[in-house]
């Protein structure tokens, strides 16, 4: 199975305008074969596919491929690439998308990027679920009625464990439209800031950040089509942890928080604001990935909290 992108928002090479990465899968365990990274296609599917040819992956010895996947939009590319690799003549399969592989390339790009990359990454049901409660999120507005000086106090129960966080709707201001997830039970202080900056936020700290399509990184905006964002959407999500050494790409929990928190933020605001002093709980359950749930009590809390 072979990946190729443009990754030159990503990783820069001197002398190089653009950048090319590819990935080489082995289709059946999804294993990386190979990764190499050039300025142009050509030179980057070569260097995959040599170090495809030559390393040994786990228990699978190198060997020529009797079929070769890639996306249909680099298929002749991966033509020209195999010609020149002398591998025979493997049967070319293009396929329109397959995502698990893609979400690999993903991770790849974003350890690439400078975020640290999880150990157990969420599953495609995680993304795709993630994926369609962001967009109720977004189709909700619930920054027309929320302000980022009223902090939402949001207890999560996921896969039988709790976790509190401070939920701040962002973009009343119009300059950050999101939802930011503080761990613990208070916001830190100067946090407040419309667009935090991720150096500035928390370990723990979950962000959904929706932007204008091309101020979403490349890798974010993919995946989010993949998984059925409107492709005409006025804004494109980007889904980003804070980890204890800076932003970090999400964990399968953390995404699974991240969609019942929103769940619980589109709930309050079906209610709207109220005053603080009568604001009650919210409680909600969320079906998740794999037939489980999660459920949330989200409280409207006094803007000086």
């Amino acid at each position: 199975m072979v990946l190729l992108r443009d990754v030159s928002h990503a990783v820069h090479i001197v002398g190089e305008d653009r950048v090319m990465a590819a990935l080489v899968l082995h289709a059946e365990t999804g294993l990386v074969l190979g990764v190499s990274i050039s300025g142009t296609a050509a030179e980057a599917l070569a260097g995959a596919f040599d170090a495809a040819l030559t390393n040994t992956a786990a228990d699978l010895p190198p060997a020529s491929p009797a079929r070769v996947v890639s996306l249909v939009e680099v298929a002749p590319e991966v033509h020209k690439a195999i010609a020149a690799a002398s591998l025979g003549s493997p049967e070319l399969i293009e396929a329109g998308s397959f995502a698990e592989a893609e979400d690999t390339f993903d991770s790849l790009v974003g350890h690439m990027a400078g975020r640290a990359q999880p150990a157990e990454p969420p599953s495609t049901e995680d993304w795709s679920l993630l994926v369609g409660q962001a967009l109720a999120y977004l189709r909700a507005e619930p920054w027309a009625r929320w302000s980022d000086v009223v902090p939402l106090g949001l207890q999560l129960t996921v896969d039988g464990v709790v976790a509190n966080y401070v939920a701040i709707v962002m973009g009343n201001a119009g300059i950050q439209r999101g939802l930011a997830l503080y761990p613990g039970m208070t916001l830190p202080p100067g946090l407040r800031s419309p667009r935090p900056a991720l150096e500035a936020t928390p370990s723990g700290t979950l962000l959904l950040m929706l932007d204008r399509p091309g101020e979403t990184p490349d890798e974010f905006a993919g995946k989010a089509l993949r998984y059925g964002w409107p492709a005409d959407a006025e804004y494109l999500p980007t889904f980003v942890g804070v980890g204890p050494y800076g932003p970090s790409d999400l964990a399968g929990a953390d995404a699974q928080r991240l969609q019942v928190a929103l769940a619980g933020v589109v709930a309050l605001d079906s209610r709207g604001p109220v005053l603080a002093e009568v604001a009650r709980a919210t409680p909600g359950r969320v079906a998740l990935a794999d037939g489980a749930h999660g459920d949330f009590v989200i409280t409207q809390r006094p803007p000086s909290q």
